[in-house]
């Protein structure tokens, strides 16, 4: 059975856990800073986002532990929330003061590149993921503290072969925040914060940080 690892951030870097049957123990902390960080999907690679550089690690297959390769790749702000797309050849973030997410280019040594592409949101972009398909990608943005306008899940189509993240069609309702961008509206007081997608169906999940709920949505497979 392959190994089963999990990473936590903390304050000393990252921890490693190997996990064995219903247990978990601390193999190790690896000396990568603290911050976002994802794995590529076919888990050869961790990129972490931090002090306004990311950093790639390559990951032992037999242990879980992190090697640093390639140089740091510089961002515009600090990204809340990292994913790769499925095709592992494009690094995604989401940042949440500079209510924007941005595309990265990943070389096959892992090395990731300066920002392809960025695109403004509402405030507070706090995640971003391609569904299944890799055809979309969909940001939620959650309003300021005290208020709910600014609710929202973005839509943009997504290209496998550039990166290229555009808006869909037409928004669905107005974005005061941001113009011109296909802006799901939500019920005001959702904020949602995360998201995951069903595996086969065309459905997404969100976790809503001011509803403490769970929202699903159906996503139109040929518009996203």
């Amino acid at each position: 059975m392959a190994l089963q690892v999990l990473y936590a951030t903390s304050g000393d870097g990252i921890a490693i856990f190997h996990r064995s049957g219903d247990s978990l123990s601390l193999h190790g902390v690896s000396p990568a800073p603290s911050g976002a960080f994802t794995t590529s999907p076919n888990r050869a690679f961790m990129f972490v986002a931090n002090d306004g550089h990311i950093l790639s690690f390559a990951v032992d297959p037999a242990t879980g532990d992190l090697s640093p390769v390639g140089s740091p790749a510089p961002f515009t702000d600090n990204p809340a929330y990292l994913a790769c797309d499925r095709s592992g050849r494009f690094l995604l973030h989401a940042s949440y003061g500079g209510h924007s997410c941005a595309v990265h280019a990943i070389g096959a040594d892992g090395q990731v590149s300066p920002e392809l592409q960025r695109n403004p949101t509402s405030l507070n972009a706090h995640a971003i993921a391609t569904d299944p398909t890799n055809r979309f990608a969909y940001v939620p943005c959650i309003a300021e503290e005290g208020g709910v306008a600014g609710n929202a899940i973005h839509g943009f189509s997504f290209s496998s072969a550039t990166g290229a993240l555009e808006p869909t069609g037409p928004p669905l309702t107005p974005a005061p925040t941001a113009p011109g961008l296909n802006r799901f509206g939500t019920r005001g007081e959702l904020g949602p914060r995360h998201l995951v997608f069903h595996p086969y169906l065309p459905l997404l999940y969100t976790s809503n940080e001011q509803g403490n709920s769970v929202s699903v949505w159906r996503i139109e497979v040929e518009s996203g």
